[in-house]
């Protein structure tokens, strides 16, 4: 009887950080639309919870900042004036309106 061969396995450990190596700050971005979904990946992607994403994710902060939608549907911290009083406008004609979305625009 052959005797079979142990397989060893070996752990791979991932770079560490450096301590000096600054933290990624987080950002905040804020869609026109309440649930807005930005793909990155067929699998993968972003899903803003009312009007907001939040993250530290060097990639995603440049994916979005570098998106065809951003400075037309997403921002990055605040809504600008025009998008503002469009949301003002739009409370017009909408006969019930959520006092969450006070907190978000202002």
């Amino acid at each position: 009887m052959e005797k079979k061969e142990k397989k060893e396995v070996f752990q791979v450990d991932l770079p560490k950080k450096e301590e000096n190596q600054e933290k990624t700050k987080e950002v905040v971005f804020k869609s026109y639309h309440r649930g807005t979904i930005v793909f990155i990946e067929p699998e993968k992607y972003i899903k803003f919870l009312n009007h907001i994403y939040k993250t530290s994710d060097e990639k995603i902060i440049n994916f979005l900042r570098s998106h065809p939608a951003f400075g037309v549907e997403i921002f990055e911290n605040e809504f600008p004036d025009f998008i503002i009083k469009q949301i003002e406008e739009n409370k017009k004609y909408i006969s019930s309106f959520n006092p969450e979305e006070e907190k978000i625009i202002a």
